[in-house]
């Protein structure tokens, strides 16, 4: 599954978003050009959590050419082209928090 969608999987034709990896798609939604993300990082729940933080690919699909405004757990926009969407990185710290950059 993570070889063909990724760590977490949004396609906005199909109105889908999949989490895996460890992560949990809370919620998604696109209002213009700006891509709003709530994403929750599970393995930090764990009897014997994941300690490490870990990077995870970021697949957004179903958007028209353009530049858009990801907001990642309302965290500042960051300015991306829908190509660049298809294959971004983001980034889960032992504690679960999800972010763009470590």
């Amino acid at each position: 599954v993570m070889s063909r969608l990724g760590g977490v999987y949004v396609d906005f034709e199909r109105n889908l978003a999949v989490g895996a990896d460890g992560l949990k798609v809370e919620s998604f939604r696109r209002q213009g050009n700006t891509i709003s993300l709530k994403l929750v990082g599970q393995l930090a729940e764990l009897p014997a959590p994941y300690d490490q933080p870990y990077r995870v690919q970021l697949r957004i699909v179903g958007l028209p050419a353009g530049e858009y405004d990801l907001v990642l757990n309302d965290q500042t926009p960051r300015r991306m082209d829908a190509e660049q969407l298809k294959h971004e990185t983001i980034f889960v710290s032992a504690d679960g928090k999800v972010g763009e950059r470590q």
